[in-house]
């Protein structure tokens, strides 16, 4: 059996292309596909409980910025602010969902991706649910380790992608993706994962309120390790400062 050792940040363990994946082999990867409110909700709820049986505890998703190499001081990415401190959209970021998925679930999880994606208004093409949320900012991608050339990784994305939507390497800042039918597919490594501000996290998105028990997941993921305070200002949606500690 032929195994490549990935050293990574991404990677949870080593991973064995070949047909006898260990059960407990999994890897970090993010989706985005439109604002990462909705997203983050949808990814607990529809694929790590639903699928998984994933406790509080054992929760993984996190919302934050990929499709980019880009960073402002100190490796930082921020939401929007007065301060235009790092702003994740000048930096060529999209608002993307992080989260650990075991290998033997990754049609699974593409699934949940795939079928969020929403009738455009051009018959046979499919976009974001959010479609009033314009620009790069909100594009489709994936990011997992080796992007494109991943094969078993993209093979699972071939199986899930039930509405046939072009898969299509991503270069970095790349443009939207709104009606155009394609999914970037990004290499993690290269364009890696900053994780969004804590008052980003479990948001309530703006066509849907979440419940209270969803709400207080935060102080769960803070608990674990999974959510940490950034370096950001306070942005245009949450003006707390909670954890604010720019350093310039």
């Amino acid at each position: 059996m032929l195994c490549r050792i990935l050293v990574s940040v991404f990677l949870s363990a080593s991973i064995c292309w070949s047909s006898g994946l260990a059960a407990n082999t999994s890897v970090k990867l993010y989706l985005g596909n439109g604002c990462f409110f909705a997203r983050q909700h949808l990814f607990i709820e529809e694929f790590e409980r639903k699928v998984l049986n994933r406790t509080d505890r054992e929760l993984t998703a996190v919302n934050g910025y990929g499709g980019s190499t880009k960073t402002g001081p100190h490796g930082s990415a921020c939401y929007h602010n007065a301060q235009d401190f790092a702003d994740y959209g000048t930096l060529g970021r999209a608002e993307v969902v992080q989260l650990e998925v075991p290998f033997e679930s990754l049609d699974k999880v593409f699934a949940v991706f795939f079928d969020s994606f929403v009738d455009s208004f051009q018959p046979g093409q499919w976009t974001r649910p959010d479609y009033y949320d314009v620009g790069a900012e909100y594009r489709s991608l994936l990011g997992v380790p080796g992007g494109i050339d991943n094969a078993d990784v993209l093979e699972a994305m071939r199986r899930s992608n039930v509405h046939n939507m072009t898969l299509r390497a991503g270069h970095g800042s790349d443009p939207d993706t709104f009606s155009n039918n394609t999914v970037l597919v990004m290499d993690s490594q290269k364009f890696p994962f900053i994780q969004a501000e804590r008052c980003l996290q479990f948001h309530d998105d703006s066509q849907a309120k979440y419940s209270a028990s969803y709400h207080a997941l935060l102080k769960v993921f803070e608990s674990e390790g999974r959510v940490v305070s950034t370096n950001c200002p306070p942005n245009y949606i949450c003006n707390s400062t909670v954890g604010f500690t720019a350093i310039v």
